[in-house]
């Protein structure tokens, strides 16, 4: 939050599945009163890109937002970025910084977080994105217990340690194992 609010934009990058999004989400959620409005685009083409735009138009009930040419869609709502303040804008799953450029506002009066696999983001200012990593083991262990109901002073808690640690930490598989167990 701080990087963000410094800097006006930030991205979080690191393995498939370790949480990026839902640190992005949570994000949103848990800061949604301190944002005039959130935005969010799905960023692994341009293409998905603008169709999330189209959305934002619609959102936003710009006046261009049902017509055919998809650049005039997309320039309205890069100029409503430009001509409002405190929004947020979530870029999720960017391959490559260069796909978003063309979508980044110009003026700064909002927020920018975008998440990525890779950590290269110093062509749009981003100059030191947050490697997100494993969980630590007593929150991989919390985790695991709350997901799938069981009593962190049991038995269960030596028992999960032991998976999550069998699992490498990831969220992602930890997921997985506690919904299949649930």
């Amino acid at each position: 939050r701080s990087d963000l609010m410094a800097n006006g934009r930030q991205a979080l990058y690191g393995l498939g599945g370790i949480g990026k999004t839902q640190i992005a989400v949570e994000y949103a959620y848990r800061h949604q009163q301190d944002h005039s409005a959130v935005f969010w685009a799905f960023a692994d083409s341009e293409q998905s890109i603008s169709t999330d735009f189209i959305k934002i138009a619609k959102r936003l009930n710009l006046p261009v937002q049902d017509m055919p040419e998809q650049a005039v869609i997309v320039g309205a709502v890069k100029r409503w970025l430009d001509a409002n303040h405190g929004w947020l804008l979530i870029f999720d799953n960017v391959e490559q910084a260069e796909t978003v450029r063309p979508f980044l506002p110009q003026q700064g009066r909002g927020h920018v977080l975008l998440t990525s696999r890779g950590p290269v983001f110093q062509s749009i200012g981003i100059m030191k994105p947050r490697e997100v990593g494993i969980l630590p083991p007593d929150a991989a262990r919390e985790f695991f217990l709350r997901r799938t109901g069981r009593d962190p002073a049991s038995e269960d808690a030596a028992l999960a340690e032991e998976l999550a640690r069998e699992l490498g930490f990831f969220p992602l598989a930890l997921e997985q194992a506690a919904a299949f167990i649930s």
